[in-house]
C-alpha cells in the first residue's frame, strides 16, 4: 500500500486456495471504502478489507455452475465449509 507522502506498507494475508471468485476487487474496493468513510485511517481500513475478504473467500457459497461469487455473509451466517465452485471440499 502506498499512501501520498510516499510512505509504503507491505501487506501480507494469506492465500485462499482453489480458483477465483467473482466480484473480489469490487468487494475489496468497497470495504476499504466503508472503513474510510466511518473515519478509520486507510491503512486500517485496507487491512480490515483484506481480512474481510480473505474471510468470505474462505468460506465459499456454492450457487450455480461457474465462478463462485464472493461470500459477504460468511461472519453473518456461522458457516464454515461449503463446496468450491469447481467441486473441491472446503473445511
Amino acid at each position: 500500500m502506498a499512501e501520498g507522502d510516499a510512505r509504503c506498507v507491505w501487506l501480507e494475508q494469506e492465500r485462499i486456495a482453489g480458483g477465483g471468485a467473482h466480484g473480489t476487487g469490487c468487494a475489496l474496493s468497497t470495504a476499504i471504502a466503508c472503513g474510510l468513510a466511518c473515519g478509520h485511517a486507510l491503512e486500517r481500513s485496507v487491512r480490515d478489507a483484506k481480512a474481510y475478504l480473505t474471510g468470505a473467500l474462505a468460506h465459499p457459497i456454492s450457487v450455480g455452475h461457474g465462478t463462485a461469487p464472493v461470500n459477504h455473509l460468511w461472519r453473518c451466517t456461522g458457516r464454515t465449509g461449503g463446496q468450491r465452485a469447481e467441486g473441491q471440499p472446503v473445511a
